[in-house]
C-alpha cells in the first residue's frame, strides 16, 4: 500500500473551515419552480468554454474532421461493436419535425444532442424510427424543409444556441448552447448523402432555426438564424444576410403568395423584439406595429390559418413569460387584435416554440410552452392547460406540425421525444420506438452486475434491468446516482442544484437526504466512500459528509462563497483521505484540493493546474500513487497525471487523443496499462497508461458524446452512458488490444414445468443459481435433478444469473 507523501502537506494551504453538524431531516426547504432548462444551458457552457469565452474559432469541427480520418479513428475492424442497451422507451430532448408532403407516413425529427432522425410509420412501432447519417459533426438538428413537389431535396438547420453574445463574447450572459452548430446542411437524394451549404463551422454558437422553401420557385430559400435572417436564390449554393437582426427565431410563409414571409426577431441579448414582414420576397422588410412593443427576451412564435392565410397570430414572450397574443384577418395591413394571455411558456419563454391553428378550423388553438394549451375560441383569451383533462404528454414543447391531409392528426416535439395525436389533442400517445437520444450525465452499476442507474437531463432517473428496457425513477434532471455496494436494493439518485434521495426499496419510494441548494452546481457530484458504503460525500458550494447514509450531515465550507465542486473521489483503501475540484467563475480559477480526514480539512494543491474546469479524478486501483484529471478542454490536452499522489501533474501530451472536452476515464482493474476517456468525440482507449490512443467508436452515429464509463468485470465489458444516443455496452480490450473477437454464445432458454425451471439446452447445469426479480430481489435455487424447485417464487418476471449461462428471463404466472 502507498504511503501519504509528507510534502503533500506543504503544497497546498490548510484552509480551516468549521463544521456543523446538522440532519436534513430538521431542515424545511421551499419547494419552487426553477428555470431547469435555463441552468442546463448555463452547465453546458461552463463545461465546454471555461474558463475563457466561448470556443468560436472552428476549433471543434476541425478537431471531428482530423480524427475522422486519421487512422486513429478508424479501428472498427479490429474491435467489437458498441451494443445499444436502451432506453427505448426513453426519448431525449426533440427540436423540429418535418412530413414528407407526398407520403404523410414519412417523418423526420431533429434531436438536441442525437442528430437527423426518420420513420416511414408515422412514427408508430418499437422500431419506428431510424437514424440518418450526414458524415458531419451534427448533434443538434433545429429545423428541417422538404421541398414540396421534389421530396427529396431536404435542408436541416443545425446548432441549439438562445441567447446572442454580441460584441462582449458572452462575458455578461453565458452561452444558452446546448450544442454546437454548423450551418445548414442540403440533401438531394432523400438523405442520403449531405452537403454543407451554408458553411459555419468556424462559428459554433450558431443556430438555424426555421427553413422555408418557396413552394413555386423552390430555388427561394429563407433561413431564420441566431445572426440573422439569410436568403438564397439558387438553391442554397450562396446565402445572404437578407434581415440584419440578430435572434431570427420564426419565420412563416403566407400559404396563398409566398412572396409574403413574416419573420420574428427576439431572444435573449436580442437587440431587437418584434414581427417583421416581406411583401416581396426579402427586397424590403418593415416591422409590425404591436400595441404591446417592448424589448422583451423572448421567442415570438408564429402561425397562420391554412384555409385563409390573412389570418395570422403571434404569441409573444419574455424570457420567463408568456405576454400576449397580437393577430389579424388582413395580414396585418390593417387590422390588429392583441389579447394579454395567461403565462403558457412559464420560465421558459426564451426556450419553447409550440404555437398551431388546426387547418380547418380556426377556432381550434395550440399553444404549449411548459405544459401544453387548448384555446376553442380562437383568440388565445381562454387558454386551458390540458393537464386538467389527464392529457399525458411530456413537459416543454419546442415543434408542432399536421399532417396535410387529415387536420386531426398532429405531431409535437417535446424534452421527451415525439407525441402524436389523432383527434387534434383529445388525447397524445408517444412515438419514439428506436429513437436512441436519451442524454444521460452519469451511471451506476450493481453489484450483481447486471441493473444499471442513469441520471437524464430532462428527464429524471432510470433503473435498467434487461431487454434495454429503464424504469423512470425519482424526480428532476436525473444527475449523479449510486447503487449501495452491499444492499443492491438501496440506491441514492440526485437531481439538479445537490438535492440526494435514497431509497431502500429499489427505487419504489424515495426519502430526501439533501434539499436543493440553489448556490450549488446545477450538476453537483456526490459519491458513496468505496471502504465505507456508509459514508457519502456531496460537493456543492460547500462539502457535505454523512457516515450513516445520508441521516446527518457534516458540512466543510469552501474559501469562495462563489467556489462550486465539480469532481470528487475518495481513496478505495483509506477512507478519510478524498480528493475534490472546484471552480470559481467569476475569477475564472480551479482548485485541487486533497483531506486526509474526511473533508474536515482541504489542502489546496496549485501546482501545474491549468484553468479549466475537472469533470473527473481518478485514482488508479493498481497503483493508487497515480492519480488522472480529466478537463474539460479545448485546444490543449485534456488528461493531467500525477505519479506522486498529486504532488506533481503533468499533460498525457500527445496528438492521438483529439483536445476536446474529456469527460471522463477509467482504468482497466486487471491492468492498470488499458484506460478508456470519455470525450465530446467519443470513446478513446490505450493500452500504454494514455501514452498513445485509438478510437473506439464502432457505433454507427456521426456523433457520440461520452459522459460516463463503467467497466463489468464479471463480463468483461464497458458501460457507456453517452450525452446523446443513450447507453451502450462494449467489449473490454484483451490484454494484447489486437482484436476483440465477437464469441458466439448458444441459445439458451428457461422452461417451466409443473413449478420446475429447467435450462434447455445448456451443456452442463450449475449447482446453484441466482434469481433476481424484476423488482430487484435476490432468491437462491439448487439444483435438483438438472431441475431448480420455483414454487415458492410469486408471479412475476425473473432473470437466471449465471457466469457460465450468462442472464435468462423467465416468467411465472
Amino acid at each position: 500500500m502507498a504511503k501519504l507523501h509528507p510534502a503533500i502537506i506543504f503544497i497546498g494551504i490548510i484552509l480551516s473551515f468549521s463544521c456543523t453538524h446538522h440532519s436534513s431531516n430538521d431542515q424545511n426547504h421551499e419547494n419552487k419552480v426553477t428555470e431547469e432548462a435555463f441552468e442546463y444551458f448555463q452547465f453546458r457552457s461552463l463545461v465546454e468554454d471555461f474558463p475563457y469565452n466561448p470556443i468560436n474559432d472552428g476549433t471543434f469541427y476541425r478537431t471531428y474532421q482530423l480524427f475522422k480520418k486519421s487512422n486513429s479513428f478508424n479501428t472498427f475492424r479490429n474491435l467489437s461493436k458498441w451494443n445499444s442497451i436502451g432506453p427505448s422507451n426513453i426519448a431525449g430532448r426533440s427540436l423540429c419535425i418535418a412530413i414528407n408532403p407526398l407520403d404523410t407516413n414519412e417523418l423526420w425529427m431533429g434531436s438536441a444532442g442525437s442528430g437527423l432522425w426518420r420513420s416511414t410509420t408515422g412514427g408508430i412501432g418499437n422500431t419506428a424510427w431510424t437514424y440518418v447519417p450526414t458524415n458531419f459533426p451534427v448533434s443538434s438538428v433545429s429545423s428541417i424543409a422538404i421541398q414540396a413537389n421534389e421530396p427529396n431535396t431536404i435542408y436541416i438547420g443545425t446548432g441549439e444556441v438562445y441567447n446572442y453574445n454580441g460584441a462582449d463574447g458572452g462575458l455578461q450572459t453565458r452561452t444558452l448552447r446546448g450544442s454546437k452548430g454548423i450551418g445548414i446542411l442540403k440533401s438531394q437524394d432523400h438523405g442520403i448523402s449531405w452537403k454543407l451549404v451554408l458553411d459555419w463551422s468556424s462559428n459554433n454558437n450558431t443556430a438555424v432555426w426555421k427553413i422555408l422553401i418557396n413552394p413555386t420557385n423552390p430555388n427561394v430559400v429563407f433561413a431564420a438564424t441566431t445572426q440573422g435572417v439569410y436568403r438564397s436564390v439558387d438553391g442554397g449554393l450562396n446565402w445572404k444576410i437578407n434581415l440584419d437582426l440578430p435572434m431570427a427565431l420564426d419565420l412563416l410563409m403566407d400559404g396563398e403568395d409566398p412572396k409574403i414571409i413574416y419573420a420574428a426577431i427576439g431572444g435573449i441579448n436580442s437587440s431587437e423584439y418584434g414581427i417583421y414582414k416581406t411583401i416581396n420576397s426579402g427586397l424590403n422588410w418593415k416591422k409590425i406595429q404591436s400595441p404591446n412593443d417592448s424589448l422583451y427576451e423572448g421567442r415570438i412564435m408564429l402561425a397562420s390559418y391554412k384555409k385563409n392565410p390573412k389570418k395570422v397570430y403571434a404569441a409573444y414572450s419574455d424570457a420567463f413569460k408568456s405576454v400576449g397574443m397580437l393577430r389579424t384577418t388582413d395580414r396585418f395591413d390593417s387590422i390588429k387584435y392583441y389579447t394579454p394571455i395567461k403565462d403558457v411558456t412559464s420560465y421558459q419563454g426564451w426556450y419553447a416554440k409550440c404555437l398551431h391553428i388546426k387547418d380547418d378550423d380556426s377556432s381550434q388553438l395550440i399553444m404549449g410552452g411548459v405544459d401544453l394549451y387548448i384555446d376553442t375560441t380562437g383568440t388565445g383569451n381562454q387558454l386551458f392547460n390540458l393537464i386538467l383533462r389527464r392529457i399525458k404528454i411530456h413537459a416543454d414543447m419546442h415543434d408542432i406540425i399536421s399532417n396535410p391531409f387529415d387536420a386531426n392528426k398532429i405531431y409535437i416535439a417535446t424534452d421527451g421525444g415525439l407525441y402524436r395525436s389523432n383527434n387534434f389533442a383529445n388525447s397524445f400517445f408517444p412515438c419514439n420506438g428506436g429513437y436512441l437520444s436519451s442524454q444521460f450525465y452519469t451511471g451506476s452499476l450493481a453489484k450483481n452486475g447486471i441493473h444499471l442507474l442513469g441520471g437524464l437531463q430532462d428527464n429524471r432517473s432510470a433503473i435498467y434491468s434487461v431487454d434495454n428496457q429503464w424504469r423512470v425513477t425519482n424526480l428532476g434532471d436525473g444527475t449523479y446516482n449510486a447503487f449501495d455496494p452491499v444492499q443492491d436494493s438501496l440506491l441514492y439518485c440526485s437531481s439538479q442544484y445537490q438535492n440526494l434521495y435514497r431509497s431502500t426499496n429499489f427505487g419504489n419510494q424515495w426519502e430526501e437526504l439533501i434539499p436543493p441548494n440553489q448556490e450549488a452546481g446545477f450538476v453537483s457530484p456526490f459519491i458513496l466512500c468505496k471502504s465505507n458504503p456508509n459514508r457519502i460525500y456531496s460537493g456543492g458550494n460547500m462539502l457535505l459528509r454523512s457516515d450513516n447514509r445520508g441521516t446527518s450531515w457534516d458540512t466543510t465550507f469552501l474559501s469562495n462563497k462563489n467556489e462550486k465542486i465539480t469532481a470528487i473521489v475518495d481513496n478505495p483503501n483509506r477512507s478519510n483521505e478524498v480528493f475534490l475540484a472546484t471552480i470559481i467563475e467569476p475569477s475564472k480559477t480551479t482548485k485541487l484540493y486533497y483531506s486526509q480526514d474526511a473533508g474536515k480539512h482541504l489542502l489546496l494543491i496549485d501546482h501545474s493546474i491549468p484553468e479549466r474546469m475537472i469533470r473527473d479524478i481518478i485514482i488508479d486501483p493498481n497503483e493508487e500513487n497515480r492519480l488522472y484529471l480529466c478537463l474539460a478542454s479545448y485546444n490543449q490536452p485534456g488528461i493531467m497525471v500525477s505519479t506522486n499522489y498529486g504532488l506533481d501533474w503533468n499533460f498525457l501530451d500527445n496528438n492521438s487523443l483529439p483536445d476536446v472536452p474529456i469527460h471522463c476515464l477509467i482504468i482497466d482493474p486487471n491492468d492498470s496499462n488499458i484506460l478508456y476517456a470519455g470525450t465530446d468525440l467519443g470513446l478513446f482507449y490505450s493500452t500504454d497508461q494514455g501514452s498513445n490512443w485509438k478510437s473506439y467508436n464502432t457505433h454507427p452515429f456521426d456523433l457520440v458524446a461520452v459522459y460516463d464509463l463503467l467497466f463489468n468485470n464479471s463480463k468483461r465489458e464497458l458501460v457507456i452512458f453517452t450525452h446523446s444516443h443513450g447507453a451502450f455496452t462494449v467489449e473490454a480490450i484483451d490484454k494484447n488490444a489486437v482484436k476483440v473477437s465477437n464469441h458466439k454464445k448458444k441459445t439458451l432458454q428457461c422452461q417451466v414445468v409443473n413449478k420446475k425451471l429447467y435450462i434447455i439446452g445448456a451443456e452442463s447445469i450449475p449447482l446453484n443459481l441466482m434469481i433476481l426479480s424484476s423488482t430487484g430481489q435476490n432468491f437462491f435455487l439448487k439444483n435438483s435433478n438438472n431441475a431448480f424447485d420455483v414454487d415458492m417464487l410469486p408471479p412475476g418476471v425473473y432473470y437466471l444469473i449465471s457466469n457460465d449461462l450468462g442472464v435468462l428471463k423467465f416468467i411465472l404466472l
